[in-house]
């Protein structure tokens, strides 16, 4: 019973332990979650930071100049003191409001229309020249197309003379490679043939002394492997060796305590002498003594390094006594003629090595750098032909495009001349020629809808009966408005986005010659021009101190809400972090109390 309940005890720790990491799991993403909330929280204020919003400046009764928020009824509204402005789509069309779209439409001439807003001028009716506005700005786009073109053409004085492209002579003599200053020559045979004697150091003093029995045979192999270096050699019949490190001990001594590898790399480039020395034998007096040199020919397609391990081998061979029980014990001393193949190897073979060379590429690649740059230098010299150019340039300027004359496009139409010294009126005049094209009745469109249409004004150009004309359409045959939506004429916002897209462009009514007295008032004499928004000097940008204010106020109230959240989840997580390292002990302790009641139990049955 004792043990089922500590089992059971230890099964409910373990459900506890998990519930607590599944909660600080639920907090830890919890604490993630605010991060994002805080970075959302951010973005809107700095959005708000950055947007501004475009303002319309008029004046208010007293004469006050204000400014309020630019829409499309504020800019295209009539007052006394403005400009008059038109919002003009990406088709050429004027977008008028709904009530102007249904006044146009409900009138068969202007002064109907004009009469729907409040005014009642006189007006006398005169037949007169007009251009057709349609037929004069798409010869006006051709022309622009056509003076494009030519000007594109103009010709250049570059185009007229003569190059003269001359090679500068190279000062410097093109890198040979054969260049001795390019042969880096490496270890000479003298220093080789001193180094070999420097480390051989006491074991090639033994070797010279002559001393007989295992120190001689020992110290003239020893000699030889500080020569060829540690690792792994193969003498010329196929047999292989290691040499090792002095403090290792090996079963014939094949040891080395001195190695110089730039002594071992250059015997191995190096060939024997293959010397042939008359008699057999000679006498050689050296900084060491005089030896006794001879011996065969060493072969002089052998390298220094190979001849020097086939000696090694050589010696090794002939004393080594493979019968005896104990391996590491030598048979004999060097002989004479041993000595005298070592004295061979060392005057001959090694003492005439030729001076190995190394060639500096880098040193090469320098200096063929600097001659190529100065082989691939010219000099060029432009002489111009004033006559050509001149002569091209005349016969060019001939071929300039004519520019249209309005005159070329003018027809009979008519229109309404009002009491000159009163403007009243005006605003809607100009509305409607914008509307309707210049003629003061309205244009038939048998595609459209063009509302009301007077049947009179049909016939031939013939005293007060005033043939409609046909130009009340765009260059693409559209009509010449469109209806802007209340919603959208009085959203500053979409105004805003369409004018910064450049979605729609504003076109302001522009009097020919305002400052003589009653010329201005002519309808002739006024036109839409096409005007870019921030030319105008009543529309201009300001920042927005109300969405500013209305979103730092909500950026501190949702980072004081974050900060409080995220007290609260660091307190939650300190107490279950608290409860965890107390189940953990209580988890530890239970399994030691099963541990022992299982203990108990196993020695009461093994008894």
């Amino acid at each position: 019973m004792g043990l089922a309940a500590s089992q059971a005890k230890l099964l409910s720790i373990t459900s506890r332990l998990s519930d607590n990491e599944l909660r600080s799991q639920s907090l830890t993403a919890a604490k993630l979650a605010l991060s994002s909330q805080t970075a959302d929280a951010s973005r809107k204020y700095i959005n708000a930071l950055n947007r501004n919003e475009l303002v319309y400046r008029t004046y208010d009764e007293a004469g006050n100049k204000v400014f309020v928020p630019l829409t499309g009824a504020q800019l295209t509204s009539y007052g006394e003191i403005k400009n008059q402005y038109g919002i003009i789509n990406n088709k050429g069309q004027i977008l008028v409001s709904e009530t102007d779209a249904a006044n146009y439409k409900d009138s068969a001439n202007v002064l109907e229309f004009i009469q729907k807003y409040g005014f009642s001028n006189e007006f006398k009716e005169e037949v007169a020249m007009q251009i057709n506005q349609g037929e004069y700005n798409k010869a006006m786009q051709d022309y622009y197309g056509e003076m494009g073109n030519w000007q594109s053409k103009e010709p250049q004085q570059s185009d007229y003379g003569t190059t003269i492209k001359e090679k500068i002579e190279n000062p410097l003599p093109k890198p040979d490679p054969t260049d001795e200053k390019y042969w880096i020559k490496g270890l000479d045979n003298s220093s080789l043939y001193q180094q070999f004697l420097d480390s051989a150091s006491h074991c090639f003093d033994y070797t010279i002394s002559g001393a007989s029995g295992y120190s001689h045979t020992n110290c003239f192999m020893h000699v030889l492997v500080n020569l060829i270096g540690p690792g792994e050699h193969t003498t010329s019949s196929g047999e292989k060796f290691e040499a090792h490190p002095n403090s290792m001990s090996w079963n014939w001594n094949a040891t080395y305590d001195s190695w110089n590898e730039s002594l071992t790399e250059a015997c191995k480039n190096a060939p024997c002498s293959g010397d042939v020395i008359p008699g057999g034998v000679e006498t050689v007096t050296t900084s060491y003594g005089t030896v006794e040199v001879g011996g065969p020919p060493s072969d002089p397609n052998m390298s220094v390094y190979q001849r020097a391990v086939d000696l090694l081998w050589e010696v090794h061979t002939r004393y080594k006594d493979y019968d005896t029980a104990s391996p590491d014990v030598f048979g004999g001393e060097a002989t004479a003629e041993d000595m005298q193949k070592f004295f061979y190897f060392v005057e001959h073979d090694l003492k005439h090595i030729e001076p190995t060379e190394e060639f500096d590429q880098d040193q090469f690649d320098k200096d063929m750098a600097e001659w190529e740059e100065y082989e691939n230098k010219w000099t060029t010299e432009f002489i111009p032909d004033e006559d050509a150019y001149n002569e091209a340039h005349d016969e060019w300027e001939k071929q300039e495009p004519e520019k249209p004359n309005p005159d070329d496009y003018m027809e009979k139409s008519s229109y309404v001349e009002q009491d000159l010294k009163d403007d009243t009126g005006r605003w809607y005049i100009d509305l409607w020629h914008r509307m309707n094209g210049m003629s003061n009745y309205k244009v038939t469109m048998d595609d459209f809808d063009n509302g009301v249409h007077d049947p009179s004004s049909d016939g031939l150009i013939e005293g007060d009966n005033v043939k409609s004309p046909t130009n009340g359409r765009t260059v693409d045959g559209l009509p010449l408005w469109d209806v802007l939506e209340d919603g959208l004429m009085n959203s500053q916002e979409w105004l805003k986005y369409a004018l910064e897209t450049g979605t729609v462009t504003l076109e302001r009514v522009n009097y020919t010659n305002p400052t003589e007295y009653g010329t201005g008032m002519e309808p002739l004499n006024n036109t839409w021009t096409s005007i870019v928004y921030t030319n105008a000097l009543e529309i201009s940008q300001q920042v927005n101190d109300r969405a500013i204010s209305i979103a730092e106020a909500e950026y501190e109230q949702k980072t004081r809400e974050i900060e409080a959240k995220d007290k609260q989840y660091d307190s939650m997580l300190k107490l279950l972090d608290t409860e965890h390292s107390a189940l953990q002990q209580e988890y530890e302790s239970a399994k030691a109390v099963i541990q022992k009641n299982t203990e108990r139990t196993l020695k009461i049955y093994s008894a």
